[in-house]
Parts: C-alpha cells; structure tokens; sequence
C-alpha cells in the first residue's frame, strides 16, 4: 500500500499536478512539501490555508513565499487576511488597502492602528467615487470629517435630502454655494417652495425672484 502511494505521488509529480500531490502531502500531515508543491503549482491561497487550518509552525522564508505569491497573483484580500493571522498587521493593513479591502482595513485599524481610521475612511470615500457608487461614499466622508467631499457627493448622486442635513452644519461662506445648487434643483423640478428656501439660505435674492417670472408666478 504504501508503494502504491509513493508511486502515484512520484507520478503526480511527473505529470505536473503539483496541486493534486500537495493535497495528497496535505492529507499526510506534511505540510511543509504540502505548501511547497501547493507554491510550486501557483495555488498560494491553498498554501496560507494550510497554515491558517492546521496552525503549524512554518519557516518563515517560507511564510514569506506565500505572502510573496499571494501578492503577486493579485490576491491582496487575501494575503491581508493571511498576515492578520501570522499577526504580522502592518503588512496586513497594507495588503488590505491595497485590495480595495477597506471594510477589513478599518475594522483592523480600530483594534491596532486607531490613527490610520479617518484616513482610511477617506480613502475607501475615494475608492467608492472612483467605482461611480458616490451614494455610498458619502458616510465614509462624514466620518472621515471631510465635509466637502461628503457634501459633494450627496449633491452628484442627487441626494438632496443628505445634502441639505450635511450643509446646514456648514458655516455660511461654505454652505452659500451648496444652498444655490440644491435651489437650483428644486426650481428644475418645480418645487418652489423650497427653492426659494434655499436660494435665500445662499442669498441669491435675484435668482429667487427670477424663478418666480419664469413660472409666471408674479404673485
């Protein structure tokens, strides 16, 4: 029997099915030819499994490899993941953002790096407007307290609800432009009332007022 084996482990790697033989390695308990083959055969992820599964002690040029492969092959997610439980979390972080990872990278950064949160609540703001999804960018920039963008994507993703609540706590000389574009929107959608509201909030009393003789509403 355990000829047997050896020779179709022999021909499995002869054959090139480096991910066939590490599974058999796997079964074994020889983890270490296990992660080497699963390397060799360009399964990283099978790799940091192994060692996540079994919490085995592993070399560390040969941790290093996986992180290495993992990255490499684009699976930044997944290298974060596996440096969090190789409790390496700078480099978990890293991999994290670098992935596109920012719900992790957060909830990583509340437990270990509490400085880097605003940061990153900004950049995940920026990542979310770079995929066109603004609408869900706009609470990632209140908590990063960065106003603006906030504002700004309210008014881009016609929020004008969310909009309105985040420029009334805005001091007048900022607001003033927000509250002429809201009005604006109002006015196009007849919606009078309050366009009028918020052309005075801008103080843009002649555009109110225009607005009405456009309608005909000279009253």
């Amino acid at each position: 029997m355990r000829e047997f084996k050896d020779n179709y482990f022999q021909w499995l790697l002869e054959t090139n099915q480096e991910a066939k033989a590490a599974e058999v390695k796997e079964r074994e308990g020889d983890f270490p030819t296990a992660i080497a083959l699963y390397l060799k055969g360009h399964l990283p992820a099978k790799a940091a499994n192994v060692v996540s599964n079994y919490n085995v002690g592993i070399p560390q040029d040969q941790l290093e490899k996986i992180a290495a492969q993992l990255i490499s092959s684009g699976m930044h997610e997944k290298a974060g993941d596996f440096f969090e439980k190789m409790n390496i979390l700078d480099r978990a972080l890293d991999s994290f953002v670098m992935g596109h990872a920012f719900r992790k990278a957060v909830e990583l950064s509340k437990r270990a790096f509490p400085n880097h949160v605003v940061t990153l609540e900004e950049e995940w703001g920026d990542w979310l407007c770079s995929q066109k999804q603004m609408d869900q960018s706009i609470e990632h920039y209140v908590q990063a307290n960065i106003f603006n963008k906030a504002i700004e994507a309210a008014l881009n993703s016609r929020k004008w609800n969310r909009a309105v609540q985040l420029v009334a706590n805005q001091p007048p000389e900022i607001a003033r432009p927000y509250y002429k574009q809201i009005a604006r929107h109002y006015a196009e959608v007849r919606q009078y009332d309050l366009a009028e509201k918020y052309f005075i909030n801008a103080g843009a009393f002649v555009e109110a007022f225009e607005m009405y003789v456009r309608a005909n509403k000279w009253d």
